[in-house]
């Protein structure tokens, strides 16, 4: 169906089931500063006393949409109301998904390794810098460094998540390579030894409202050097060698439909990929709501779901947080990896676990930052 049908569906749905939470989202967003209102989204997520309901989309080609009804924490009740409604008015081309456990792991419950190819690599001090190793802030959890951008100012940075690379404990404070996690050291030895940069700006990540990403970075110590966003070489990867130069939105179905495919390069699992399909399509927009530890939960809109191939064969772990997605072939670099969880779908019954990405066009554009090329 187009795209028009699958808004009128989702907005009917909402109208029904959800009247008074309607109003009462209004009158807080109202409420909001104006800062914050570029976060609205067509497919916010929802609370009620039926627990979470989120809205995606899966685009399976031009004008040709699938609407995605997504129940977090659900009762009965909420169930029932979404077959229904899938069954008689949106006479089945809409999908029902339980999301459950989506979260950022701790800094306690990161490994330390992982089982990708070459990742004893990406723990490891590196220099030149490239993409995928293990970065963070001086204190913080292990995650990966996604790209290396140039600011308005024409500096050069790396781009990774938020949680990644913000401190709320001080301001322009020193980001390490590879993390603390990863090297056994003493505080002052690994500022002298392991500093790549400071960091710069982020996109903050807001309890009140729905966020549409988790992204910040860094700019580098001019001492610094780097490859830029080249796939390294000596990995054994599909386009090792080559570089990803350019960002696309994933919202344009040109870029990303529900069978393409996608692939990642992180600090824990290495290079992985995955391509959708019928049964686990990639979904083009979703909204979830995300366990940040030691924050609690907090609502993402807007965002890319990635099936894993099977749930023994992760497309990402703990630590791969702030990697790049990119399209492999014609490398266009379309998210940032955040968080994992699973999804069952209510047809099948079947379950598989998935990966979250946020829209990397949405963060170059807010942050105004560009890709090195």
């Amino acid at each position: 169906m187009q795209f028009d049908s699958v808004l009128e569906l989702k907005n009917e749905f909402l109208s029904k089931n959800f009247k008074d939470d309607l109003e009462s989202k209004q009158d807080k967003d109202d409420l909001q500063p104006k800062a914050h209102t570029d976060h609205v989204s067509e497919f916010s997520l929802m609370r009620s006393s039926m627990g979470y309901f989120g809205f995606g989309y899966i685009a399976k080609g031009r004008n040709d949409y699938e609407l995605d009804l997504r129940l977090q924490n659900p009762d009965k009740e909420m169930y029932k109301e979404a077959e229904k409604f899938r069954d008689e008015r949106a006479k089945r081309e809409a999908r029902i998904a339980v999301i459950k456990d989506v979260k950022i792991p701790s800094r306690g419950t990161l490994p330390q390794s992982g089982s990708g190819n070459g990742h004893l690599q990406l723990i490891a001090t590196m220099r030149p810098l490239h993409i995928g190793l293990s970065v963070a802030h001086l204190h913080g959890q292990a995650g990966t460094l996604g790209a290396f951008v140039r600011t308005s100012n024409r500096d050069i940075g790396v781009l990774s998540n938020n949680h990644i690379l913000s401190s709320i404990s001080t301001l322009r404070h020193l980001i390490i390579q590879p993390s603390a996690l990863d090297i056994k050291l003493q505080s002052q030895e690994i500022q002298r030894h392991h500093e790549i940069g400071y960091f710069e700006n982020c996109i903050h990540i807001s309890k009140r409202v729905d966020n549409k990403v988790d992204a910040a970075y860094a700019i580098l110590n001019k001492d610094i050097s780097h490859e830029g966003n080249l796939l390294p070489r000596g990995f054994a990867i599909p386009d090792e060698g080559r570089r990803i130069a350019e960002a696309a939105d994933p919202l344009d179905p040109e870029v990303l439909v529900g069978n393409s495919t996608v692939a990642k390069f992180g600090r824990t699992t290495g290079y992985t990929s995955v391509s959708g399909n019928t049964d686990k399509p990639l979904v083009a927009v979703a909204s979830v709501s995300v366990k940040f530890a030691d924050v609690g939960e907090i609502n993402f809109c807007d965002v890319i779901e990635i099936p894993w191939e099977s749930n023994n064969i992760p497309f990402s772990q703990g630590g791969d947080s702030g990697s790049l997605i990119f399209l492999p072939g014609s490398l266009r670099a379309i998210g940032l990896h955040f968080a994992s969880g699973e999804r069952k779908d209510l047809d099948t019954g079947r379950s598989i676990m998935v990966s979250y990405a946020c829209n990397l066009s949405y963060v170059l554009r807010h942050l105004e930052l560009t890709l090195v090329t």
